[in-house]
């Protein structure tokens, strides 16, 4: 009985090894790009094609990960890269595994690593005053996961005056001197400077 039950329990293991060295090349290299993937979309990072051909794993021929991130963009992944997408920012694609990251999270991350904080500032505050609506507070863009200082909000206000494409974007400021981004597309001056001094002043007095 001994002799079967450890014959029995070292099954499992031969059958993965099996499996493993059925596995051809390209299914190996899909395998080690997907875990890549989903170790850095854990950690709430999209990643940009230039780092993976920079960090490409050792099981992965730069031709065969060209073609199976190509296969990834056309929305076509294949083998266990099927969960992986890709968003394109200003600079360069991103992937990300889509089981455990929104399409919105994944656009906004790319707009981060692209270093652009006038679109990021301006696709957040339509986007917030579309869907609450509500205006987009300095404070928030300085917290997580924008983490912009007092000085870069305020520089990229200013410059945006000057870009025909932020035309719609406005500053408010409550009583309080809390200052926000709006969008007039979405909602008017004065709506949003009462919405704002409603968040940062009224709710305050009366908790």
């Amino acid at each position: 009985m001994d002799d079967y039950q450890a014959l029995e329990n070292n099954q499992p293991e031969t059958t993965a090894q099996t499996d493993e060295l059925q596995q051809t090349p390209r299914q190996i290299a899909a395998a080690a790009l997907a875990d890549v993937l989903y170790d850095r979309t854990a950690h709430s990072k999209v990643t940009s094609a230039k780092w993976l051909k920079q960090n490409a794993p050792k099981e992965v021929d730069r031709a065969v990960m060209d073609e199976l991130l190509a296969a990834v963009d056309a929305g076509k992944g294949e083998d266990d890269l099927s969960h992986i997408a890709m968003t394109r920012g200003g600079k360069d694609k991103y992937y990300y595994n889509a089981s455990i990251m929104t399409q919105e999270y994944a656009r906004l991350d790319a707009m981060l690593e692209d270093k652009d904080i006038l679109k990021t500032i301006a696709t957040v505050t339509r986007s917030d005053c579309k869907l609450y609506p509500r205006p987009t507070e300095f404070s928030k863009l300085m917290g997580y996961p924008f983490r912009f200082s007092l000085d870069e909000v305020e520089g990229a206000a200013a410059r945006m005056q000057l870009r025909e494409e932020y035309g719609d974007i406005g500053v408010v400021q409550a009583s309080n001197g809390a200052k926000a981004f709006y969008s007039s597309q979405f909602v008017k001056e004065g709506y949003a400077r009462a919405l704002l001094e409603g968040s940062e002043v009224e709710a305050h007095e009366w908790p």
